[in-house]
């Protein structure tokens, strides 16, 4: 919870593991309670001779006036989360 009082939530749930292969799993994004979008993803595992090559697919549905910021956001966000795990890896 933000000091202003607002809250986001992530609600998220494994379908798929396949250890070294893959993860499949959906999630929705509350703010204050209201859902803004419910997303599936899945995370593609592949060795190379560098490493491993990561895949990243996810479908993503903006609720109720969500998408007209929501989907560039979301896109956004991902690309730091896996640019900043991809630094860390590298380690």
């Amino acid at each position: 919870m933000l000091e202003d009082g607002t809250r986001t939530t992530f609600v998220g749930h494994y379908h798929d593991i396949v250890p070294n292969e893959r993860i499949v799993y959906a999630y929705d994004v509350l703010f204050n309670d209201e859902r803004l979008s419910v997303s599936l993803a899945t995370v593609e595992l592949e060795p190379v001779t560098a490493g491993t090559r990561l895949v990243f697919t996810e479908h993503l549905v903006c609720l109720d006036g969500y998408e007209d910021s929501g989907a560039q956001s979301r896109i956004s966000g991902t690309e730091t989360h896996l640019d900043r795990l991809g630094k860390y890896v590298q380690q």
